[in-house]
């Protein structure tokens, strides 16, 4: 009788503490993500995104993959009512599953999707912005973005080997791959490269720019974001790219001002 009721203990103490670790365990992941979306929503509001349409960012045509009828991928009786989202909308805040832009692989090639963005300003960008749906509130996640690419365009052909030079010295310099691919066009350099972690704790994820001021001290207002391989899919739907950076002409405009009380100091 005496060793039922110790084995009963024992059960009920087991259950107990089990209980109260899955419970704990349950806290901290929430306590975790909560943490996270604190730190996204603190940094989106106090970074300047220059992708953003409202300052005048708009999608270049010329330089932007073609957009996927979804409808020829998905369940056709569950989109057959939807529009194609262009690809405007991987610059526009999303709120669901579904609020992303779906490109069309460029066919005999090495990229699964390419946006090109004409800013409102000329930047030197600082950081690279990717977000997308988190693995655990997607049904599929295979056509998340893998392997990233970011491009610049400068004043000239000539000016892009100069910058290419320098660039890539950095990004070897701190074991960051160099792109794979050529580039849009001659006059455009690669200034930076990542990888979209799908099992990564945030899903907004950021990569950074090894250009600096001095590089292109002008800066640009043209930038080119690819995608060269996804998490297994043929195709690849982007959420939200943001960019931020230095707008260059504020710069130069303290950096005038600058100078003038200085030379009024001087005199």
């Amino acid at each position: 009788m005496h060793e039922l009721i110790t084995e009963k203990l024992r059960t009920a103490y087991d259950d107990t503490i089990g209980d109260v670790h899955r419970k704990l365990a349950s806290e901290l992941r929430d306590r975790d993500r909560n943490s996270i979306q604190l730190q996204n929503k603190y940094d989106e509001l106090h970074e300047l995104n220059h992708f953003s349409p409202v300052l005048g960012a708009r999608i270049d045509p010329r330089l932007t993959s073609k957009t996927l009828n979804t409808r020829s991928v998905f369940n056709p009786l569950t989109w057959a009512n939807s529009n194609d989202n262009g690809p405007i909308t991987a610059l526009q805040l999303w709120q669901e599953a579904g609020d992303c832009w779906c490109a069309r692989p460029k066919p005999n090639s090495n990229i699964k999707a390419q946006l090109g963005v004409r800013m409102g300003q000329n930047i030197n960008p600082h950081d690279f912005v990717v977000e997308h749906l988190p693995k655990y509130g997607a049904a599929d996640i295979s056509s998340a973005p893998k392997d990233l690419e970011f491009w610049i365009k400068t004043p000239s052909e000539e000016h892009a080997r100069a910058v290419h030079e320098i660039v890539s010295f950095r990004m070897t310099r701190h074991k960051t791959d160099l792109c794979k691919t050529s580039p849009p066009s001659p006059d455009y350099v690669c200034i930076g490269t990542g990888t979209y972690l799908i099992n990564g704790r945030n899903w907004v994820q950021r990569y950074r720019s090894f250009l600096q001021l001095e590089d292109l001290p002008m800066g640009s207002s043209k930038l080119v974001f690819r995608v060269t391989s996804t998490w297994g899919s043929k195709h690849t739907c982007l959420y939200r790219v943001r960019v931020t950076g230095e707008d260059v002409a504020v710069g130069l405009r303290e950096g005038q001002r600058r100078h003038y009380y200085m030379g009024k100091h001087d005199r």
